[in-house]
């Protein structure tokens, strides 16, 4: 990973400003593209709520329904994306629902969701 890293286009900053720019010999560049799966569940960490007289909050045990966003994205240009496809894909995480995500779903995902472009831009 070093050795690519060497390679790339260095990227800092807030706003991902581009710091050092490099060029492969055959005119492309070469940038790291990372994969986030972040979780969101329904009323994540509700801190109040409406009460009448001395009723007490009875909370679900688990962690509720929830929702995966799953994508590939890069510092130059954020969600990877192609002729209005984007790498994005909403995962509903549970067995009456989309079921478990797996090293499968990610790979589904790179071949058929995330448009790769192979030519110079």
């Amino acid at each position: 990973m070093m050795e690519y890293k060497k390679r790339m286009e260095s990227y800092a900053g807030d706003d991902e400003e581009l710091v050092v720019a490099r060029m492969e010999a055959d005119g492309r560049r070469m940038v790291l593209v990372t994969h986030d799966e972040p979780t969101f569940y329904a009323n994540d960490d509700q801190k109040s709520h409406w009460l009448k007289g001395k009723e007490q909050i009875f909370k679900k045990k688990g962690q509720r329904l929830s929702v995966m966003v799953s994508e590939f994205r890069c510092p130059c240009h954020g969600t990877m994306r192609l002729d209005g496809a984007t790498s994005r894909k909403l995962f509903f995480a549970d067995a009456n629902r989309d079921g478990y995500w797996t090293s499968k779903d990610m790979v589904d995902q790179l071949t058929r969701h995330t448009p790769i472009r192979s030519s110079p831009s």
